[in-house]
C-alpha cells in the first residue's frame, strides 16, 4: 500500500508541476492578448469597456479565456488514485459486514441449493466439485466491486464536470456587462 501511496504522490505531484508550468505559459500569452483586446476594445467600444482599469480587464479576460479543463482532469486523476484504495477498503467492509449479519448468503449455502449426483458434484454446472462451485460463488461477489467501484469513479466524473459547467464563465462580453 506504501508503494501504491507513494506511486500516486509521485504522479499526482508530476502532473501538478506539468499543469502549472502550462498555465504559467497560458498566463502570459493571456497577458499579451489582454493587453491587444484591452487597447482594441477601448477605441472600438469605449462604454463597453467604461472605467475599467486595465488590470480588472486583464483578470476578467483571463477568466473567460483560460482553458479550464486541464484542471479538473488533473483534479479527477488525483482524486481516482487517492480514492480506490479507500473506496475498495470500504467495499470491502462492506462486504465482510454482509457477511457477517447474514444479509448475503455463504457460499457454502448457495452451494448446497444445487442438486447433488451421487458423488457428491452438481450436474447443473458440468459435473463441477462441490469446492469448485465454492470459489464459483464466492467469486460472484466481484459483481459487487465492479459495480462499486464503476459507480465510484462515475461519481467523481459527475461531481467535477457539474462543477465545470457551473462554474463556467460567460463570454468576454458578458463578464464586461456584468461587471458594470
Amino acid at each position: 500500500m506504501l508503494e501504491y501511496l507513494l506511486f500516486s504522490a509521485i504522479v499526482i505531484g508530476g502532473l501538478y508541476v506539468a499543469y502549472r508550468w502550462w498555465a504559467a505559459r497560458i498566463d502570459k500569452e493571456l497577458a499579451e492578448g489582454a493587453e491587444v483586446e484591452y487597447g482594441r476594445l477601448k477605441n472600438s467600444d469605449p462604454e463597453l469597456v467604461g472605467d475599467l482599469t486595465e488590470a480588472r480587464f486583464a483578470e476578467l479576460y483571463r477568466k473567460t479565456e483560460m482553458p479550464r479543463a486541464p484542471g479538473y482532469v488533473l483534479a479527477i486523476i488525483a482524486v481516482f488514485l487517492i480514492g480506490t484504495p479507500i473506496m475498495l477498503g470500504l467495499l470491502a467492509g462492506g462486504d465482510w459486514a454482509m457477511n457477517r449479519f447474514g444479509i448475503i448468503p455463504n457460499p457454502s449455502e448457495v452451494v448446497g441449493r444445487f442438486m447433488l449426483n451421487d458423488d457428491g458434484e452438481a450436474r447443473l454446472i458440468n459435473d463441477m466439485p462441490p469446492e469448485a462451485l465454492q470459489y464459483y460463488v464466492r467469486d460472484l461477489g466481484g459483481f459487487y466491486y465492479f459495480f462499486g467501484m464503476l459507480f465510484f469513479w462515475g461519481a467523481i466524473v459527475w461531481f467535477f464536470m457539474s462543477r465545470f459547467h457551473q462554474r463556467r464563465p460567460g463570454f468576454l462580453r458578458d463578464e464586461l456587462i456584468r461587471e458594470r
